[in-house]
C-alpha cells in the first residue's frame, strides 16, 4: 500500500515513497508502475490519484499529470509475469555457486 495519503485540491492521492540514492527512478517506468498500482485498487477504495515521491531528487510523480500509461503497463505486467515464469521452470532458485555452498 501506499506511504501516505495527501490531499491536493480535494483530491485524495495515495503517495509512494522511493527513498533509494543508489539506483535512479526512471520516470517512464515509475508511471507504469503507478498505473499499475492504480488498477489493483478496486473502485470503492480508489483515491484519485496515485504518486511517487522521490526523495534523493525532491520530485513527485502523480500519474493524473501525465497521459493514459495503461498500455506501458500491460506490457511491463507481461514482461514481468515471463520473467517469473521462465524462474519457475529453471526450479524457482538461482543457481548455486561455489560461494553459496556450505562448508564442510
Amino acid at each position: 500500500g501506499p506511504d501516505f495519503g495527501w490531499k491536493i485540491g480535494g483530491k485524495t492521492i495515495a503517495v509512494h515513497v522511493w527513498n533509494t540514492s543508489g539506483v535512479e527512478l526512471s520516470e517512464r517506468m515509475a508511471y507504469a508502475a503507478l498505473a499499475m498500482i492504480r488498477s489493483a485498487y478496486s473502485d470503492a477504495a480508489a483515491p484519485d490519484d496515485v504518486a511517487v515521491l522521490s526523495l534523493p531528487d525532491s520530485k513527485l510523480f502523480r500519474l493524473g499529470e501525465v497521459s493514459d500509461m495503461s498500455r506501458l503497463a500491460v506490457i511491463v505486467a507481461a514482461n514481468l509475469e515471463a520473467l517469473f515464469d521462465s524462474i519457475g521452470e529453471q526450479g524457482g532458485h538461482p543457481p548455486v555457486g561455489k560461494e553459496d555452498q556450505p562448508r564442510r
